[in-house]
This record gives structure tokens, sequence and C-alpha cells, in this order.
């Protein structure tokens, strides 16, 4: 097993979940693919839609950025899966840790409904930060979608 101390963490996540990670001059080249971010810790306590629920600066940031730039979204949530901007959900305090292998398996066979759903056979992952979207990358794993990752978003208007 390759750890990130023996392999750029890019390398690592292609190697481990399939996941091609995106470089900021294609970005554009996914408008009309699902963009997702990670869930928080930072919730409100009544739940709601994800611009309610979600309180870190990094989800606000992804859910401003989805919305001025008019691109399918959601959170990926470590308890309903995705999260979709018109689903008012229940807040809850789970982390993706919590969940056991069954169980991140089991979420990304949901997620792979949910989106297929909505007619995506293919997600891009937005995180600022590699080594938090590890747990996440490994639920997805689970789904079968197509993994596109990146640690940047594009100006809103560059996706129009």
């Amino acid at each position: 097993m390759v750890s990130y101390s023996e392999a750029p963490w890019r390398e690592v996540f292609s190697r481990r979940w399939g996941v091609v990670t995106l470089a900021e001059s294609v970005l554009t080249e996914y408008r009309d693919q699902l963009w997702t971010t990670r869930c928080c810790r930072v919730k409100g306590s009544h739940g709601g839609r994800p611009h309610e629920m979600y309180r870190s600066s990094h989800v606000q940031r992804f859910l401003s950025f989805a919305n001025a730039a008019g691109v399918e979204h959601a959170i990926i949530s470590d308890r309903y899966g995705l999260h979709f901007p018109d689903q008012c959900l229940p807040s809850y305090d789970l982390g993706p840790w919590d969940l056991s292998p069954e169980g991140r398996r089991a979420l990304g066979r949901m997620i792979t409904t949910q989106a297929e759903t909505r007619g995506h056979r293919a997600i891009v992952v937005y995180n600022n930060s590699p080594l938090m979207s590890r747990p996440y990358l490994e639920i997805l794993s689970h789904s079968g979608l197509a993994i596109f990752f990146t640690t940047r978003l594009p100006a809103a208007g560059a996706l129009s």
C-alpha cells in the first residue's frame, strides 16, 4: 500500500481510488458534471438546505461558486450521501471516520443512485485540502462514478 509520504498525493489518489486530478486550466470542460465538496463539522443545529446546514467557510465558498456558475452541485454528506440544494434535511453529527468499511461502501452505492437519478455518471470533487479529501474519495470510489478532483475553483464566469 502506498503512503502519502512515499508518493505525491495525485499519484496516490489515482492508484488507490481511480481519481483524475484536474488542472485549473481544464475545469471549464467539466461544466456539465455534478460538482461537489465534502461536508464539514460546523453545522447549523436545525439542518436545512446545504447553505443553511454547512457553515464552514470552505463549504460556503463552494456554494457561492456553484450558484454563481450555475452548475449542478451537492455536498458529500457522511449521513445522506449527496445533499442537493433543493433538499431540506435534519442536522447530524457524524464524520467519515465514524463509518465502518461497509458503511463507506453503502454510502458510495447510495451516491451512485443519487447521482444517476439526476443524470450524472461523473462527479467533480473540490476540496482545498487533499488530505481532508481522503475519506470522501474512498467513499466515492465505491460509487462507480468517474471521479475528478480539484483543489481550485475557477472564476464563476469561466464556466458560463
